[in-house]
C-alpha cells in the first residue's frame, strides 16, 4: 500500500463524537481503490460488533507486541520490570533505561511518542 501524502487526507467532519476522513491514493481513481472512509465514532464498540472485535484485536496485538517490547529489553538488562506502556509507567521505564539506551545509541524517538 503507498504511503498518503497529507494532501490525499481530507477532513469530512471532526467532532467530540464523530470524526470521519477520506483517504485518496495519488494516481488512481475513486472505482479503483483509490480513495475511502475512515471514521472514529465515540461508542462505536458498543453498538457495532465489527468494531468491537476489531478493538478487541487491537488490544490483544497490543498485549503481544509489549511482551516481545519487554523481552527485548531484558535480554541486555535481565532483572528490568516490564512496561505496559501507559504514561505513568513508560516514563518509569524510560527513566530505568536511560544509561542502558545511550549504550545502545537508541534513538528516542523510537520510543516517545510525540503529537
Amino acid at each position: 500500500f503507498q504511503s498518503i501524502s497529507p494532501r490525499g487526507i481530507h477532513i469530512d467532519e471532526q467532532g467530540d463524537e464523530i470524526s470521519s476522513y477520506r483517504l485518496t491514493r495519488p494516481g488512481r481513481g475513486k472505482k479503483n481503490g483509490g480513495e475511502f472512509r475512515v471514521s472514529f465514532a465515540k461508542g462505536s464498540e458498543e453498538k457495532n460488533l465489527c468494531v468491537a472485535l476489531a478493538s478487541m484485536l487491537a488490544k490483544y496485538l497490543r498485549e503481544l507486541h509489549m511482551s516481545v517490547f519487554n523481552r527485548y529489553w531484558r535480554g541486555y538488562e535481565e532483572g528490568l520490570k516490564p512496561t505496559a506502556g501507559y504514561v505513568q509507567d513508560a516514563r518509569r521505564f524510560l527513566e530505568e533505561t536511560e544509561s542502558l539506551r545511550k549504550q545502545l545509541e537508541t534513538n528516542p524517538n523510537l520510543l516517545i511518542r510525540s503529537r
